[in-house]
């Protein structure tokens, strides 16, 4: 076991999925499973490394398991070979597989990988316009926790493998660029929830493991959001929901701007250019990276006015308050309905002795078409400019409301 930050790495290969755009199921390439497993050297341990940083970079999205029974999952097969130990026999070998440099324990876990690789290639098979390559699977170890990490590796420039083997012969220009999507598995997690689970199962108890952390998360890159036949290959518990991440986003930016040190203008200009931005991301029916797409505009604002944002970021204010990861991601669709709720202003005057002026626009109307005026303490109003072509019909309709007033009893 590690007691220390040390990585132990228990087991990588790197097979491949392979799958042209639009590939039919029918007509599928098996994919690729290599013969052993890799070295565990510093690339090894450099990937992960670079998986982990990604990770911080670019955000991510957690979730745990639904269930231990569906298949092909990561949890069903995580439970059978790994939590109930059920070995696995040499049909998940290949004709080059040599046994002898093996120990028992690391010929389980290569064949533990390469039903992961063929479970995720049934789901990448199941969405149309996905498309394959060079998947890394690496079991490791770190503070006595074992760690799972999945990824899909773009392999172009920047990073170098051994087509013949799958194995890493350089990392040394790893980049953003690199990877499509990885997921990470805390499978002590993992374990602990199936246990759980088992538990409630035998002594004929409800379902509590409602208060259990995430231990699967996403890494997350660029505008592209968590693909579906992930979520499905774990099999997720909290799936990504547009709607919930497009309203949580805009109420939790309005809550950091509340307590933020920008003038209230400055606010104002805040938030008037992020909603505009995902109403026009709506519109075209297109991502949002929070990370790479709303933080700047905040900077952006901050940097003009000289204001040191290092220990009030927006990122810790939305993980400290409330935007949490098990119901949404950091990439997301803005929903289009939602967009459009929260711009709209709605608000009542209340009048003594009669019913509420009720008064309702676009949040943009704030300041600008509807303003309070306060000049006269004693005396404030709401002034509500108007354009020349709707004020005969306005006076007609004030002056049909003056003649509609019930008159007060002289009784």
């Amino acid at each position: 076991m590690s007691g220390s930050n040390d990585i132990i790495v228990h087991a990588m290969i790197i097979n491949k999925i392979i799958r042209e755009q639009h590939q039919k199921r029918e007509n599928r390439t098996a994919p690729l499973i290599r013969a052993n497993l890799h070295p565990h050297n510093k690339n090894a341990i450099k990937l992960i490394n670079f998986l982990e940083t990604q990770r911080e970079k670019y955000g991510y999205a957690s979730s745990c398991a639904s269930d231990f029974t569906k298949t092909p999952t990561l949890s069903n097969i995580s439970k059978e070979y790994l939590f109930d130990g059920n070995l696995l026999d040499d049909r998940h070998d290949v004709e080059k597989t040599n046994l002898a440099v093996e120990n028992i324990y690391q010929t389980q876990y290569r064949r533990y990988l390469a039903v992961i690789t063929h479970a995720l290639d049934h789901h990448v098979y199941s969405m149309p316009a996905t498309t394959g390559d060079h998947v890394p699977i690496i079991l490791y170890e770190k503070n006595d926790i074992f760690y799972l990490y999945i990824a899909l590796l773009n392999v172009q420039d920047d990073i170098t493998i051994d087509e013949n083997t799958g194995e890493i012969l350089d990392t040394t220009s790893l980049n953003s660029n690199t990877f499509k999507i990885a997921l990470k598995v805390d499978i002590n997690g993992m374990y602990d929830h199936y246990i759980k689970l088992k538990e409630q199962e035998n002594n004929a108890t409800e379902d509590n493991t409602t208060d259990l952390p995430n231990y699967v998360w996403w890494v997350q890159k660029g505008k592209e959001q968590i693909p579906q036949y992930v979520q499905n290959f774990i099999p997720v518990k909290y799936k990504i929901d547009d709607a919930k991440t497009t309203k949580h986003l805009m109420l939790t930016l309005r809550g950091y701007l509340g307590t933020s040190p920008f003038a209230n203008n400055d606010r104002d200009v805040i938030d008037k250019l992020v909603y505009n931005l995902l109403a026009d991301k709506a519109e075209q029916k297109l991502p949002v990276n929070i990370t790479s797409d709303i933080d700047p505009i905040i900077n952006e604002i901050a940097a003009q006015r000289d204001i040191d944002l290092s220990s009030n970021l927006f990122k810790n204010y939305r993980i400290a308050n409330g935007f949490k990861d098990d119901e949404v991601g950091n990439v997301f669709f803005p929903d289009r309905t939602t967009v459009k709720g929260l711009g709209q202003l709605k608000f009542d005057i209340k009048v003594e002795g009669s019913e509420p002026i009720k008064i309702s626009g676009m949040r943009s109307h704030a300041g600008n078409t509807i303003e309070l005026n306060e000049e006269d303490p004693d005396s404030p109003y709401v002034k509500i400019k108007v354009e020349l072509r709707d004020v005969a019909t306005l006076r007609q309709q004030l002056n049909q409301g003056t003649i509609n007033e019930p008159k007060e009893s002289e009784d």
